[in-house]
């Protein structure tokens, strides 16, 4: 028998082993199908937000061709109308239209969100 200061010894004592994590269906499958659910529904906004977009683009060009400069002022946001003066929006449009002419063709490749 030992003492305090003189413990007795029963030799080294193995340290004990984590056991081996096992992959545990009933965790990560759930997890798996809802992120999956998660990232279809927000891609899905994505793209209704891209296609109501690509319809307002089209729209301005399409007004840009017919010199429409008046109504893409008229329907812009109270945003857009307060940058400038009446009169200096028309007179941009006028000058980017003159130096790039007519649209005839806008093909979009894909899109890319950022929600950062």
């Amino acid at each position: 028998m030992g003492s305090i200061t003189n413990p007795p010894n029963y030799g080294q004592i193995p340290p004990s082993v984590p056991p081996k994590k096992k992959w545990n269906p009933n965790i990560y499958i759930p997890a798996i199908v809802i992120a999956l659910v998660l990232l279809w529904h927000f891609g899905r906004g994505s793209k209704k937000v891209y296609e109501a977009a690509d319809v307002g683009v089209a729209h301005f060009h399409g007004l840009m061709n017919q010199e429409g400069y008046e109504q893409i002022y008229q329907e812009a946001t109270p945003e857009f109308q307060n940058h400038g003066s009446r009169e200096e929006t028309l007179g941009f449009l006028r000058r980017v239209h003159t130096s790039l002419g007519n649209e005839h063709r806008c093909d979009m490749t894909g899109f890319f969100v950022n929600r950062t």
